[in-house]
């Protein structure tokens, strides 16, 4: 024999509960429920007395996960797995009775399918209609990461529908202007997009189902979907070449329009730019629950190497032409999405992970290894220590390294670690399909306080994000023979004006989304002080590539726009050595052309006195042979004795000359150091 029961959902309620009113279509089959919060059930039975074995069964719709809460008295209160918990069980008339299930604060979100399974005290089988609720983060909890304590902060950056985009103009590129975008993040449309792209993660594996409660790991792949299921970027084609369905990026104004769009045709809508990409994503976010919010960065630096220098090639042809070949630039201004997050529980981490968690510092490491110690039984406490020193020899001295520059500036070099707080709060992701990040065009999330102090090896994307709004401008020269078809390398010149990129960083503002909020001091010191330039070179020591004597990577430096030509590049250990020690000078002479070439070179080190009379202290000439498309590499020592000239100061001046001359053409290659 079969029983059956028909299940409702009590819109009203949990609407109420949960603070999810503002969701559209919400009715008795569908329930937007924000996790840590309660559902209410209806059920209409056409049998007597429910059996202990019906349960209540909730479906992730894209995973083989179901959770079972038993509907029995005696279950009240006992939580039968991490995150369904029956709480009450009433009975509202004889065929009829009302439950309340508590969900898990660390659910995972989606969709969810709700019926009733199981046998009745009679032993029919049981069953029941489905009803559904999308599950969301829920920003009143305390304990969820996306946690706001600010009611106003709730209102703008989840709760506004109407919002708006800051643009910057060519001409006027320090007074942005807005235009406005409507969300729509609460349209059923909005909710069913999310749903896809959750279903589309799920399919092709790049986001287990079981990672759907991680908001950073989740966050990180819908950068992703973005660009890769909902919008088609495009910088090509001419506003005369859209046709039928294909909508200029300008003419979008609202995520919904994008979502039904898409809804509809089944593919990815054409197109956007970063300016539709970043509201978009803000919209897939909201929806979510996150509070989150559009950002433009007037400048932003494209670095593609990761050497937080943006490199402009200038090609000058012999009849005195100047033209730029350049594969990084600086956009007119770039937009992307904050969201905001706060730090997972450190042991939760380690247990979900298996692995190493990541970041900490002494006042990190140390109340959690008190942490470990009372686990353990043994007495133990976190003690702090003010201006604590770091006596890296044993010598019992801290010594601090003062730097005196030509014109008086003085400042101090020496290990500094104090991140100061946690980064809970503003995140950066960018949705715009641009570079590739761990196999996918994915971008984020990074904090931005990390950003302000010059942190930038945290996950995710930390330099390619920093570059975007704070890195400096190289000019590399390059004379071009159009007769022989022989690029010639001759040098590098650095923009003395820092401030080319990354200039304005703004949003819409918290009180007015039609008017413009300035956070640019949110990301770094403000342009042309001491600490602008300390953030920046704080981040530019941790790359890869960076180099004392060139902020330019190797890697960067030997791409030559094709295999012909010759480069010199100079290292020296002068910023390790102290006074006394010997001088090492290593040059790498490269060469990008197909042939053999058979050179001289010349080093020379000169120096000046105070009286500004020049001195040659070091000289060496040698003839050598560079292979094919590979790079040389000479290491000269220049001794105390030959260094220490007569009336030696801090001050004096030392120009390292290398010169090669091309014994087959003659030609004469020069770097100066």
């Amino acid at each position: 024999m079969y029983g059956k029961c028909f299940v409702r959902l009590d819109k009203s309620t949990n609407a109420r509960r949960s603070k999810s009113e503002k969701y559209l279509y919400q009715d008795a089959n569908y329930n937007v429920i924000r996790r840590g919060c309660k559902v209410r059930l209806c059920v209409d039975k056409d049998f007597d007395e429910i059996g202990e074995q019906m349960v209540v069964r909730f479906s992730l719709r894209d995973g083989q996960i179901s959770k079972l809460v038993p509907l029995n008295q005696n279950e009240l209160e006992t939580p039968t797995n991490k995150s369904f918990t029956l709480k009450q069980m009433s009975i509202k008339t004889e065929d009829s009775l009302y439950c309340t299930i508590l969900i898990g604060e660390d659910e995972l979100v989606g969709m969810w399918e709700i019926d009733i399974r199981g046998r009745n005290k009679v032993g029919d089988t049981i069953y029941s209609n489905s009803v559904s609720i999308f599950l969301i983060f829920n920003a009143f909890n305390e304990k969820d990461p996306t946690f706001v304590e600010d009611p106003s902060f709730v209102h703008s950056y989840i709760n506004r529908q109407i919002d708006a985009v800051c643009y910057m103009t060519n001409e006027e590129s320090s007074k942005p202007y807005i235009k406005q975008w409507d969300h729509s993040q609460f349209s059923r449309e909005g909710v069913d997009v999310v749903c896809d792209l959750l279903h589309k993660l799920a399919k092709t594996k790049y986001l287990a189902c079981d990672d759907r409660n991680d908001v950073v790991r989740l966050t990180r792949r819908l950068s992703y979907c973005v660009n890769e299921y909902l919008l088609f970027g495009d910088w090509k084609k001419k506003e005369t070449e859209f046709n039928g369905k294909e909508i200029q990026p300008s003419r979008w104004q609202s995520s919904k329009d994008i979502f039904k769009r898409y809804l509809d045709d089944g593919e990815r809508v054409k197109y956007g730019q970063c300016f539709t990409f970043a509201p978009l994503f803000t919209s897939v976010l909201r929806c979510l629950g996150i509070a989150s919010r559009t950002v433009t960065c007037s400048n932003a630096g494209h670095d593609t190497n990761g050497s937080l220098v943006i490199e402009r090639r200038l090609i000058r042809t012999n009849n005195g032409d100047v033209r730029s070949e350049q594969s990084e630039g600086i956009w007119n201004f770039h937009c992307w999405t904050e969201v905001w997050i706060r730090s997972k529980d450190i042991f939760k981490r380690y247990l979900d992970d298996g692995e190493r968690v990541k970041y900490g510092q002494c006042f990190t490491f140390a109340p959690l290894f008190t942490s470990v110690l009372r686990c353990l039984g043994i007495a133990s406490r976190t003690v702090t220590c003010s201006n604590a020193g770091h006596d890296t020899n044993g010598s019992l001295v801290i010594e601090r390294r003062l730097i005196r520059t030509n014109n008086g500036d003085v400042r101090s070099e020496q290990s500094e670690d104090d991140l100061g707080n946690e980064f809970d709060g503003w995140q950066v992701l960018d949705a715009t399909p641009q570079e590739v990040s761990d196999g996918l065009r994915q971008c984020g999330p990074y904090p931005v306080k990390a950003l302000y102090k010059g942190e930038i090896n945290l996950k995710y994307d930390g330099i390619y994000i920093f570059s975007q709004m704070n890195a400096d401008v190289v000019d590399r020269i390059l004379e071009f023979d159009e007769s022989s078809g022989i690029y010639t390398d001759k040098g590098y010149s650095f923009d003395e004006n820092h401030s080319h990129v990354g200039g304005m960083i703004v949003c819409p503002a918290k009180e007015y989304p039609l008017t413009v909020e300035d956070i640019t001091l949110q990301y770094k010191p403000e342009e042309g002080t001491v600490e602008e330039r300390q953030q920046y070179y704080k981040a530019l020591h941790s790359t890869q590539g960076y180099s004392y004597e060139h902020p330019v990577a190797e890697s960067d430096q030997n791409n030559a726009p094709n295999a012909a030509g010759q480069l010199i590049k100079i290292k020296t250990n002068s910023k390790a050595m102290s006074i006394g020690d010997p001088w090492q000078i290593e040059v790498s002479f490269s060469n990008f052309s197909a042939n053999y070439i058979f050179s001289r070179y010349d080093v020379t080190v000169n120096t000046n006195d105070t009286n500004h009379d020049i001195y040659k202290i070091f000289d060496i000439s040698e003839d050598m042979k560079l292979l094919p498309i590979r790079k040389t590499t000479k290491i000269f020592t220049v001794e105390a004795r030959e260094y220490l000239v007569d009336n030696f100061t801090n001050n004096l001046i030392f120009i390292i000359r290398v010169e090669t001359t091309n014994l087959q053409t003659n030609e004469v290659f020069l770097n100066l150091y």
